[in-house]
């Protein structure tokens, strides 16, 4: 689900709103992309736009991380088609790989690998790296 704004905003008619504003995942019941609760939702297919230009969208807000080896670490649902959420990083072939942690399972939503990831790059003093709404 999807609002109309931010449906508007991956077609490219409008910036996606308020991108400094922290996204609260709200996938159960809010839009897919910027998480507010407020609005009303609507399929995505209605909408005109795809399942990967949401993922896009929500990876984009991201907090990203790099690691002792120089690799950029991110939350991906993978192959899962957004049912299941980790932490990867893409190898020079441009596959992705998990990283493999007990501190980094696999989740059921964003947030909680997001929260997993930010909690491990703080407790190995990893580098974040802007993501692409903190440089717009």
């Amino acid at each position: 689900m999807i609002c109309e704004d931010c449906a508007a905003a991956i077609r490219g008619d409008r910036p996606i709103p308020d991108p400094t504003r922290q996204i609260t995942w709200g996938f159960e019941v809010g839009c897919e992309v910027c998480g507010r609760t407020d609005v009303s939702v609507t399929r995505r297919d209605h909408l005109g736009v795809t399942f990967y230009e949401i993922c896009r969208a929500v990876l984009a807000r991201a907090a990203r991380y790099i690691d002792y080896q120089g690799r950029e670490l991110f939350i991906c649902s993978g192959i899962s088609c957004m049912r299941a959420w980790t932490t990867y990083y893409r190898k020079p072939s441009g596959s992705l790989k998990r990283v493999t942690s007990p501190c980094l399972p696999i989740r059921e939503n964003p947030k909680q690998a997001q929260d997993d990831l930010d909690l491990w790059a703080q407790r190995g003093g990893l580098q974040r790296k802007p993501s692409d709404a903190d440089t717009q």
